[in-house]
């Protein structure tokens, strides 16, 4: 209701509330909410993203950027994955599992 009548604030605050929440259904909801609010207020939605693109969870973006041209969401999703970086490469260890020489994956 608040996005058809042009109040975007709440819809806006919420997904920026719900970046870091754990449960996947909770993801899928707020990118609903802002592929809808793509909808009606496309520019309101890029600029969410370009804020938030990196540090938003997949399932959450994916939704939100669900009625874009296949090619936006493709560099939509390769903003995100540019973001990620490997354990090795972001100075954090690799798991024990990973790191022992008789796996022979890391040794």
């Amino acid at each position: 209701a608040f996005i058809r009548a042009g109040i975007i604030e709440p819809t806006l605050w919420m997904a920026e509330y719900h970046l870091d929440h754990k449960h996947d259904l909770m993801h899928k909801a707020v990118g609903w909410m802002l592929r809808e609010l793509g909808k009606v207020h496309y520019k309101a939605l890029v600029s969410f993203l370009e804020q938030h693109a990196t540090q938003m969870p997949r399932t959450m973006l994916r939704y939100s950027i669900e009625k874009f041209p296949e090619g936006q969401r493709k560099a939509w999703l390769a903003k995100k994955q540019s973001r990620v970086k490997p354990a090795l490469e972001s100075g954090r260890r690799a798991p024990a599992r990973f790191a022992s020489s008789k796996t022979g994956i890391l040794g």
